[in-house]
């Protein structure tokens, strides 16, 4: 679903909300609902702008919102599986009293988790987007916070009890990501046979592990 208004082509909002399924994760947390907002504000339009004749164009922006994440992990990855039983990647055989014959031997290769949910990515961006001197001069600076919550993470599980496998897929953790980014570009030189543009960029981005704890849940 999504939403916009703008008024007056100053102020512009914007409101956007998925729904999404998925079966990779537990039975219980298979959907996520995620939204997002956005709004910006194009001051060049204003009225106290008019007479400032070397601004083109000058827009302030932000935005804020979820999305879900699975795609790191595989299908039915929260679901108990049984495979062929090896040791040392040898395949184990059982005797099968009605064939009188060896038949491949089949074991857990993988621990359930019904409490699997969606990873969940929350995002803030602030922006200025600006064009001066009759559009030959242009650039934006974008600062941005990314948080991922309740990471899809292998997990390692004592064997034993409710544990077959020593690994079960968890969402254990966050992860953090800021930064900024700046572009500037400039018309060095234009004629209706040829032009010349300069530009370049300079950004700073920082990752962080935030934790790697938590609790199965399962």
């Amino acid at each position: 679903g999504r939403a916009e208004y703008n008024l007056a082509d100053k102020y512009n909002l914007t409101a956007n909300i998925r729904y999404d399924w998925s079966n990779k994760l537990g039975i219980n947390n298979q959907s996520g609902v995620f939204p997002s907002f956005g709004a910006s504000w194009t001051m060049s339009n204003e009225d106290f702008m008019k007479g400032v004749n070397w601004v083109s164009s000058l827009k302030l922006r932000g935005s804020w919102g979820q999305t879900g994440d699975q795609d790191g992990i595989g299908d039915y990855t929260s679901q108990f599986l049984l495979g062929p039983f090896k040791v040392n990647g040898t395949p184990r055989l059982y005797y099968d009293g009605a064939t009188g014959t060896f038949l491949p031997a089949n074991f857990s290769i993988q621990n359930q988790n019904t409490a699997l949910r969606w990873e969940v990515v929350t995002s803030t961006d602030i922006a200025v987007d600006f064009s001066l001197f009759n559009g030959r001069l242009n650039g934006s600076f974008d600062w941005y916070n990314k948080k991922t919550n309740h990471l899809l993470y292998p997990y390692t599980v004592p064997t034993g009890g409710q544990y077959f496998v020593s690994t079960i897929i968890a969402n254990i953790g966050s992860l953090g990501n800021k930064g900024f980014e700046f572009n500037l570009n400039y018309k060095v030189f234009k004629t209706s046979d040829f032009s010349w543009t300069a530009g370049g960029n300079f950004g700073l981005n920082r990752n962080k592990i935030l934790n790697l704890s938590g609790t199965l849940n399962n």
